[in-house]
């Protein structure tokens, strides 16, 4: 009988295929031996590598928890210009690169982006100092006639001269053109972008600074590529997509690796995304990039400075995050491509969240109420503040500005009080004695005279003001300048300047928001017929709005000044750490700011603020209208004139407000309206402050009970719970309860009540 053949698939012998098997399965116990033990086996080493995470970073909370600023981990396309074009072909990679990105990409736009050093395309070189010599032969190398170019085949495209504003040669050029494939085609570089990049560094480089002699080295040439390169494209970092979803990362990356891009050219970097959930505030601040070059994008303005200027002091470096982590273990050398294999991870620490003193509710309705006013009122500037006035704590803030501006209005922009002021005098002057509120002073009608040394000076009053023999405390409440005119001379100069400055007037807030001004008080000594007056009912002088509540909120509180705050203290890991709290200053006599408390009343029931009062509150009122001298400028006029040189890409010069003193719009006055109004619920103790401001106003009236009264109203009520998103609200319930007016919508019947699960619907 013939033996079967047991010859196996693969061509051994049963024997030999038991052996190899053998052979294997031993290897294999040896590798897995091996990797358990951790120990070397010949010359390769097992290493343990650390892959770590982002650092977590700190996040924003309203005094309630709710999320103001948070961070999102995003992948963004980073990039080299200086590099990834010496290696690649612009505008291909700019069709490549959006075809992944998505259809809402557009090459062009990607393009720009990518060469952030062109303008239209072209880049104007300015690193060189190009005389008349060195301008020539450039030029006879771009037309091809220069001796090192022999295989020249005619002119450059895309690279020339022109004449710089002072007179010197500038070199230009278009790297979409001079780089593009067809240009290289033309000149005989069809294989490799790196060649040809280096052919064009290399041969301006001999134009410029001479060819190199026989004698240079490798690390020479390297140099003088470098030196050429960074002229022709100085920026060395840059971000050309943000935000990149995890869908269109993989093919992103396949791109990259099929073309060759280096991780130095070009690559998915993973960073944070500062996100703002409850609304992007302008109080919040933001993140972003302040500089070329900067790999992080850093914290500038509003609360985003103010909570990174708290966390980097060296008190809180204890809650200094820890990211997360995990271990693998991978042979060397990589060159095998051996598995890596999974051994562990370390959990990171959370990043602690700063509370602030903000609720989050009142800060949309105060954005809401503030933008009504842009549309009914447009005035330049409008601003609002609510704060709780026991505390100092702000309730909510903003401003919006026309014209723009990039810091925090209510800390930046300055304006002139007005009437508002005036409880400042009255509180001075009582304090000092040297007034009662019964004392009577004569006004006239309209317009009174105040002579100093022989000389006049008409004090004049708005329309339908008070007159005749009046007494100091409706002086105030009907706001009558000649009233406080007379009032505010009896304080010495030196004493009321004093008190300005114990206020904080003139002096730069501590608020730590960013561009906060300092505002103006006129120096001593005080012209008694001009600053001192004016000074009295609020002119000649400038302050901002957060300024401006520090003072205002001292009155009201019975004398005492604290700082505004906003910051209140650091969560972390379910505990929160109070921040410390400015030392209270006694600046008045509690018995003197009740005394200017009960004029406000006054003011409100009875006074300039009588339109606007409530009697479900208690409440107060001082409004202020003030309007700008013909030698001040409109902010109006300013702003538009600014914003066309910003427009055309111009700076704004200096000289700019002084071109503009004494322009007016057609038919028009500059006023700042503005209103300070305090009140709470009855039989209740919190009391809140808010205070607006309407710069500018050009529809609607002037009159700060008019203009920026109804919003200051609307605020406070909000800020009381009187409403809820402007809708009133039943107050019958428990104390600090209140039930909505709003339709609740079909009642759940009886039996869907008691049986729930037979009544999904017909509630």
């Amino acid at each position: 009988m013939r033996t079967p053949d047991l010859t196996s698939e693969s061509g051994l012998r049963p024997l030999s295929a038991i052996v190899v098997i053998a052979f294997v399965v031993f290897v294999v116990m040896l590798r897995v031996t091996y990797l358990a033990l951790g120990e070397s086996v010949g010359t390769r080493k097992l290493a343990v590598l650390r892959e770590t995470g982002m650092k977590p970073a700190y996040s924003i909370e309203d005094r309630r928890g709710t999320p103001l600023a948070v961070f999102l981990e995003r992948l963004d396309l980073v990039m080299s210009p200086q590099s990834m074009w010496q290696a690649h072909t612009p505008d291909y990679m700019a069709v490549e690169l959006a075809n992944q990105l998505g259809p809402d990409v557009h090459p062009s736009e990607l393009l720009a982006l990518m060469l952030p050093d062109a303008k239209d395309g072209v880049i104007r070189v300015d690193r060189w100092e190009i005389d008349a010599a060195a301008a020539e032969r450039i030029d006879r190398w771009i037309r091809g006639e220069h001796e090192w170019e022999r295989d020249a085949v005619g002119s450059l495209p895309g690279i020339g001269f022109e004449l710089s504003p002072g007179g010197d040669p500038q070199l230009l050029w278009k790297p979409v053109e001079l780089l593009s494939r067809e240009t290289r085609k033309t000149f005989g570089q069809t294989t490799s972008p790196q060649l040809w990049t280096r052919k064009i560094a290399d041969s301006l480089g001999s134009a410029l600074f001479g060819p190199l002699d026989e004698t240079a080295t490798d690390a020479d040439r390297k140099n003088r590529r470098r030196e050429i390169w960074s002229g022709l494209m100085p920026t060395q970092f840059c971000r050309a997509a943000l935000s990149i979803s995890p869908e269109r990362s993989l093919p992103l990356s396949t791109l990259l690796r099929r073309e060759g891009v280096e991780p130095v050219q070009m690559s998915l970097a993973s960073t944070r995304a500062r996100e703002y959930p409850s609304g992007d505030f302008p109080v919040l601040g933001q993140w972003g990039f302040t500089q070329d070059g900067q790999l992080e994008a850093e914290p500038y303005g509003g609360l985003e400075s103010l909570c990174d200027d708290i966390l980097s002091d060296g008190a809180w470096s204890w809650l200094e995050p820890i990211p997360g982590s995990y271990d693998y273990r991978r042979e060397r050398p990589a060159r095998l491509k051996l598995r890596p294999y999974y051994l562990g991870r370390a959990e990171g620490t959370g990043a602690p969240a700063v509370r602030v003193t903000m609720d989050v509710s009142l800060q949309r309705f105060l954005r809401r109420r503030l933008e009504r006013v842009m549309v009914e009122n447009e005035p330049a500037v409008a601003m609002a503040i609510a704060v709780d006035l026991a505390s100092g704590e702000v309730l909510a803030a903003d401003g919006i500005h026309t014209y723009g501006m990039a810091a925090f209005a209510p800390v930046k922009h300055q304006f002139m009080p007005g009437s508002t002021f005036k409880l400042v005098t009255m509180a001075t002057a009582l304090d000092a004695g040297v007034v009662q509120p019964s004392d009577t002073f004569q006004v006239d009608n309209g317009e009174w005279v105040l002579w100093v040394d022989g000389k006049s000076r008409v004090i004049h009053e708005a329309e339908g003001s008070k007159h005749g023999l009046i007494t100091a405390e409706e002086g105030l409440a009907y706001s009558v300048n000649a009233a406080l005119v007379q009032i505010g001379l009896k304080i010495p100069a030196e004493l009321f300047s004093d008190r300005l400055k114990s206020l904080g007037y003139g002096q730069r807030v501590d608020a730590n928001l960013g561009g906060e001004e300092s505002g103006l008080v006129p120096q001593l000594p005080w012209s008694r017929r001009f600053a001192h007056a004016s000074v009295c009912y609020g002119y000649e002088i400038s302050t901002t709005l957060w300024q401006h509540m520090q003072a205002l909120t001292t009155i009201l509180r019975g004398g005492v000044y604290k700082p505004l705050r906003i910051a209140d203290s650091v969560v972390h890991d379910g505990q929160r750490y109070p921040l410390e709290k400015s030392e209270p200053i006694r600046v008045f006599e509690s018995e003197t700011c009740r005394t200017v408390r009960g004029m406000m009343e006054l003011g409100a029931r009875e006074g300039t603020g009588r339109d606007l009062y409530r009697d479900d509150i208690v409440m107060g009122t001082k409004t202020g209208t003030a309007e700008r001298v013909k030698t001040e400028v409109c902010l109006h006029v300013f702003g538009r004139a600014a914003a066309a040189l910003r427009e055309a890409g111009k700076p704004v010069p200096n000289s700019l407000y002084r071109q503009l003193r004494g322009v007016r719009e057609e038919h028009s006055r500059c006023h700042t309206s503005s209103i300070v109004a305090v009140g709470k619920l009855p039989g209740d103790d919190r009391e809140v402050a808010v205070f607006v401001v309407v710069d500018e106003p050009r529809v609607g009236g002037h009159f700060g009970s008019k203009v920026a009264g109804p919003a200051a109203m609307d605020i406070l009520v909000e800020a009381l719970g009187i409403t809820r998103g402007g809708t009133e609200t039943k107050r019958d319930l428990l104390p600090g309860f209140a039930a909505s007016i709003v339709d609740p919508g079909p009642r759940m019947s009886d039996e869907a009540r008691e049986q729930p699960w037979k009544a999904r619907a017909g509630w």
